[in-house]
């Protein structure tokens, strides 16, 4: 099962928005967010694993 529209619609906006500040773009954190954003969509992870590996990355 694929993940939600609406949880990938936040994505997108959220990727949005960080090319539009490159100070956020150059922010690590931020830049392992969207790269554990875009993993999740490739694997089709569940948002509570894509929590987990938020909290990890942190």
């Amino acid at each position: 099962k694929y993940l939600l529209p609406s949880f990938l619609y936040d994505v997108h906006s959220m990727k949005d928005r960080l090319l539009c500040d490159r100070r956020d773009l150059e922010s690590t954190f931020l830049q392992k967010c969207v790269a554990v954003f875009y993993a999740a969509l490739v694997l089709n992870h569940s948002v509570e694993r894509i929590t987990i590996l938020m909290r990890i990355l942190r």
